[in-house]
């Protein structure tokens, strides 16, 4: 046997459990998830959600580039679009 195989053999691994609020935070975070996949999804039926919701992720994409090109000032405004179409456009849960 080499030196390190021996050694890993020789010390088992701790397993390190999640705590009960790990638990709860994980679920949130997979109820959140799922709740924005419902509102997704009803968005899918009306055609101007639809187009609303295609803009706003548009949107974002320009936002990301206009940030790498080092033009913050068009990164900042895109973001206040696309954030103040968001929240109108988007049903409320």
């Amino acid at each position: 046997m080499t030196p390190n195989r021996a050694s890993s053999m020789s010390t088992p691994k701790k397993r390190t459990r999640r705590n009960e609020d790990t638990l709860i935070a994980d679920l949130q975070a997979k109820i959140a998830k799922l709740q924005e996949r419902k509102v997704r999804k009803s968005m899918k039926a009306d055609p101007v959600l639809k187009l609303a919701d295609k803009l706003v992720r548009q949107l974002k994409k320009a936002e990301a580039k206009f940030a790498q090109g080092g033009r913050i000032d068009l990164a900042n405004s895109v973001k206040a679009a696309a954030i103040s179409l968001q929240q109108t456009a988007v049903p409320t849960r």
